[in-house]
């Protein structure tokens, strides 16, 4: 499935969660999620964009490999996800497999739905809280970052290796 997607950095959660309600969104998710990714140990994943995550979300945990075809003004990704019953029991088949874990962390999500667009709010330690907008066009992602005060400029089509460079940096 293609997922379609913008980030927007350094948002008001308070504000952003406000003008959700005003506009009817209903809230899916909100809670603390574990995220690993994992790759070979030559790197071979990364270095065609794809992503192998494991994360928990509330009782469960999804498994996500994602591979980005393009970063112009969306991000777009083709992503496959599966549902699995218990997070460590698949952390360690995922390492018991030859794959290494690159990187982890844990962030707070709140996930929003209206209309048929995706809203999510995170925060993970030293990075300011950003927006991810994920629709079915490029169209809508921004006629809804329109919608919540913010510029096309505003919205970047970054993967989550970008986010954090980019705040490496500071």
């Amino acid at each position: 499935m293609s997922e379609l997607e913008v980030k927007i950095l350094e948002v008001n959660a308070i504000k952003i969660t406000q003008e959700l309600e005003r506009l009817g969104a209903i809230c899916a998710f909100d809670g603390t999620m574990d995220v690993v990714f994992f790759d070979f140990p030559d790197g071979r994943l990364d270095k065609q964009k794809i992503a192998l995550r494991l994360r928990s979300k509330g009782m469960s945990a999804e498994l996500t490999m994602k591979k980005t075809t393009n970063q112009t003004r969306i991000k777009v990704a083709e992503e496959t996800e599966v549902t699995v019953s218990n997070f460590e029991v698949m952390r360690q088949i995922l390492k018991a497999s030859g794959l290494r874990e690159t990187k982890s962390y844990q962030k707070h999500r709140a996930s929003w739905k209206l209309e048929g667009v995706s809203f999510e709010l995170d925060s993970i330690s030293g990075i300011p809280t950003f927006l991810e907008i994920e629709a079915q066009s490029e169209e809508l992602i921004f006629v809804w970052v329109r919608k919540l005060g913010f510029s096309e400029e505003d919205a970047k089509p970054w993967r989550r290796q970008d986010l954090l460079a980019h705040y490496a940096k500071h």
